[in-house]
């Protein structure tokens, strides 16, 4: 008859802390991502304010129809940016959160740090 054999536990909370490290150093990747893409969007967002003050500037004073359409297309623009802005606030946010308990939950010690022996019925 052969005995069910487990590894270690501390082979087992080496396992764990590898796993937990590579999800953190994944969820840290991803949030610099965000926050990469939200402050090129930031940055071009307030060209395209300038831009669009401009615009305006140039329709009171000229009435273009070209200046409207050109309005027209940096307002929407702007609405654009700031939907996704907001998305990656959320994002970011979410990510911060996953972080967290990621971090929290691989600092847990483990339910049975095999100081007991399990018994089988």
């Amino acid at each position: 008859m052969s005995i069910f054999r487990t590894r270690s536990p501390d082979r087992d909370r080496d396992t764990d802390s590898q796993r937990f490290h590579r999800l953190s150093s994944l969820l840290l990747t991803l949030i610099k991502e965000m926050t990469d893409e939200r402050q090129g969007l930031e940055a071009r967002q307030r060209k395209t304010k300038d831009d669009a003050a401009f615009s305006l500037l140039a329709l009171e004073e000229e009435g273009s129809d070209r200046i409207s359409a050109r309005v027209d297309q940096l307002t929407t623009s702007l609405i654009l940016a700031t939907h996704r802005l907001k998305a990656l606030d959320d994002q970011i946010e979410f990510m911060n959160r996953l972080l967290g308990e990621t971090i929290a939950f691989g600092q847990k010690p483990p339910s049975n740090p095999g100081g007991d022996k399990a018994r089988l019925a």
